[in-house]
């Protein structure tokens, strides 16, 4: 299910949620009487935090319309007209974008009725609507361009996380197959926020697919990205980037990081290793030079990507999360599975920031090493 969000209202997030979730109850899409999706999945979907859309559900469960058990909830059953008709009226105190200029231009048009306040009022709904829908097309196709599945095997297993600050973000992560023993991926944020940042990130990322198929190494990978950046974007464009081919029998990982934070690899007895080998960010020097990282990977070791929207959150003091609490974190977690991990971070981030419009975009992505054979 996909909603209609947006940050131009004065209705908080999880009001919207919460609302355009009854609407679907009570226009018989289809949705009552099922389970609703959990929290974190949810948030995934639509971009925003895990505590906004447990604002959400507790708003509907307040008014007596979801029901819980065994850690999940359900919506009720089916309402007759009268129920909806009084849930209309004592739910939709707040209302949409939409509904307010709807609202707003039926008030001025019964005080004015002129044909020509008329004409602009309905130009600005109209507009209004075409950017709604085309920042929602550009969300889906962004959200499409993310892997399907994530690598899960005897060897290894993934897990991601992402959530842009607005409809669409500058951040991106990747998964290629480039044969039998070795997988690539990716992990990547553009510079800015926004429609900008997420065309220039959709850029790279076709020229990423595009350079591993040709079976280019690491190094002359960024080089070539590095070059198409200067050349044809404009120079404050620039995009922070890590690159790594693990084998997946051998645990043998190399990579480079071009500006980006360097990963965490959390070794099974605790240890923890940034990956720091690599060059500058892609797109600010036309003769940057991108230095090639060797590292082994053993059974139980974690290996934690993340963008800058992660350890640069801040509280309501403007203290930022930091590195430090981060690698704790992932210090006591390194047993967890990569889903569970996950979680457990963009849980720890939500307590120490619960507003509900990110301040960046944040990406995570994290590997685990299950077992390997060296034939």
């Amino acid at each position: 299910m996909l909603f209609n969000l947006t940050s131009l209202s004065d209705e908080p997030v999880h009001r919207q949620i919460a609302r355009q979730l009854l609407e679907k109850i009570l226009s018989d899409a289809g949705y009552d009487g099922s389970e609703l999706p959990r929290p974190r999945v949810l948030a995934s979907e639509q971009h925003v935090s895990v505590h906004t859309i447990e604002r959400a559900y507790q708003a509907l469960e307040k008014e007596g319309l979801l029901t819980s058990g065994g850690g999940a909830r359900y919506l009720i059953p089916r309402f007759t007209p009268e129920e909806k008709a009084a849930i209309r009226r004592r739910y939709f105190g707040q209302m949409s974008p939409l509904n307010i200029i709807e609202s707003l231009s039926q008030q001025l048009i019964s005080v004015f009725d002129t044909e020509k306040l008329r004409q602009i009022l309905e130009a600005v709904l109209e507009q209004h609507r075409r950017i709604e829908e085309e920042l929602n097309m550009a969300r889906q196709i962004q959200a499409s361009l993310l892997p399907k599945s994530l690598p899960s095997n005897g060897h290894i297993a993934a897990a991601a996380y992402s959530r842009p600050s607005r409809t669409v973000g500058g951040d991106f992560y990747d998964f290629l197959a480039l044969d039998e023993r070795r997988i690539a991926f990716v992990i990547a944020d553009a510079c800015g926020k926004g429609l900008p940042a997420a065309m220039l990130i959709s850029q790279i990322q076709a020229m990423i697919k595009s350079e591993l198929n040709n079976g280019n190494p690491i190094e002359a990978v960024l080089d070539h990205l590095n070059r198409q950046l200067v050349d044809f974007t404009p120079r404050n464009k620039f995009v922070t980037l890590f690159l790594g081919i693990l084998d997946k029998r051998s645990g043998i990982l190399q990579y480079a990081g071009a500006g980006q934070n360097h990963p965490f690899l959390i070794s099974a007895d605790g240890d923890i290793t940034a990956l720091d080998v690599g060059g500058p960010g892609l797109g600010i020097a036309s003769r940057a030079v991108y230095n090639t990282g060797t590292i082994a990977l053993h059974p139980g070791d974690v290996l934690f990507l993340y963008t800058d929207g992660v350890t640069e959150t801040m509280d309501a003091d403007r203290e930022e999360y930091g590195e430090q609490r981060l690698q704790e974190l992932l210090r006591q977690l390194r047993y967890n599975s990569p889903d569970e991990l996950i979680d457990a971070v963009v849980n720890d981030l939500e307590q120490y920031y619960t507003g509900e419009i990110l301040q960046d975009d944040r990406t995570i992505l994290v590997v685990k090493m299950l077992s390997m054979r060296t034939t």
